[in-house]
């Protein structure tokens, strides 16, 4: 094992049951062990998505029973997204090396140093900022794959509702790289965000209901999860393609997932795709996007990096402040 002298505890925001973000504690604790293909970064900052609200506080309900024991969470320590520097290498691991900048994710990254897999990690060139990068992993490859699944391509008409968000923004950008007219429905606030990243209309849903727009779209991406499937398909052309991702799933909204799931498998005739989205992370696509950084064909819409001792207040804003594009935790390294 390649080591390099580190200290033996580090801070970490921690919860011992699941409950409201303010029982979030920055705690001393000892700093991991990476195992077998493994290795330890020292975090430099973690993304913020709304996952984490949901997984610590349990809401809805039925994150007890996937991510708790015993009314419980399995792992402490909050966070999903990551990017540092390797500290330190596990047994077996020879595609990573102590000093490499690192972006991927890891189970626990609200802490100052993080154990992850060798299979979650890619590689960061050295003129990218490790601070924004971070935004990449769950948002990027999520938009990735939405923007797949719904297929544009020059002269398509595709729509992201919920398009000044975190997935929002990287959606809106990937879309438009494929040659896609794209709608951008999303707040006036953030109008001239997304049409810098790329959108051709801004719709402001507030003033304009875009189920009652009149318009057709060849794709749908909706981030928001609150409208009717009838009135989404209504807006797609005889073979749209529509995909449901995230949204802020209360009970009502998971089951309306279901129902749209349901719905695409019993009616396999039917020339519209309609399906909800459950994001992987392949490695592939996350060195995809990295390259397209550092390439200069993708940005990330990062609104701001709260300090590490302000994560739990970076989560609310996620939860409650409809941030402009992404949110990190900027942890230190």
């Amino acid at each position: 094992m390649t080591t390099q002298e580190i200290t033996t505890t580090m801070r970490a925001y921690a919860q011992d049951r699941f409950g409201p973000l303010t029982d979030l504690e920055l705690r001393e604790v000892p700093v991991p062990q990476p195992g077998a293909g493994e290795v330890l970064v020292q975090v430099t900052a973690a993304g913020v998505d709304p996952s984490i609200w949901h997984l610590v506080t349990a809401n809805p309900r039925m994150v007890r029973l996937v991510w708790g024991r015993w009314g419980r969470p399995k792992w402490p320590v909050p966070g999903w997204d990551l990017s540092g520097t390797v500290v330190r290498v596990g047994p077996s691991v020879t595609e990573l090396s102590v000093g490499d900048r690192v972006v991927g994710q890891a189970r626990g990254t609200f802490q100052e140093y993080a154990v992850a897999p060798v299979s979650t990690l890619v590689t960061v060139p050295d003129p990218l900022d490790l601070t924004a990068v971070a935004a990449l992993p769950v948002s990027g490859v999520t938009a990735y794959q939405a923007v797949e699944s719904v297929q544009p391509g020059p002269g398509k008409r595709i729509a992201v509702i919920g398009a000044g968000g975190g997935v929002g923004g990287f959606a809106v950008q990937l879309a438009a790289r494929a040659g896609a007219e794209v709608t951008a429905v999303c707040s006036a606030g953030k109008a001239d965000l997304v049409r810098g990243l790329g959108a051709s209309e801004v719709i402001d849903y507030r003033a304009t209901d875009v189920t009652e727009s009149g318009r057709t779209f060849d794709g749908i991406i909706e981030l928001a999860g609150r409208r009717p499937q009838g009135a989404l398909r209504r807006l797609l052309t005889k073979r749209g393609r529509l995909v449901v991702v995230g949204g802020e799933p209360t009970g009502t909204e998971w089951l309306g997932m279901g129902r749209m799931l349901q719905a695409t498998l019993s009616n396999p005739f039917v020339p519209q795709h309609l399906h909800g989205l459950v994001a992987t992370m392949p490695k592939e696509t996350l060195q995809e996007l990295v390259d397209l950084l550092a390439a200069g064909d993708l940005r990330v819409p990062l609104d701001r990096a709260f300090p590490f001792e302000e994560a739990v207040e970076a989560v609310q804003f996620v939860r409650d402040g409809h941030p402009h594009g992404k949110v990190v935790v900027a942890v230190g390294g």
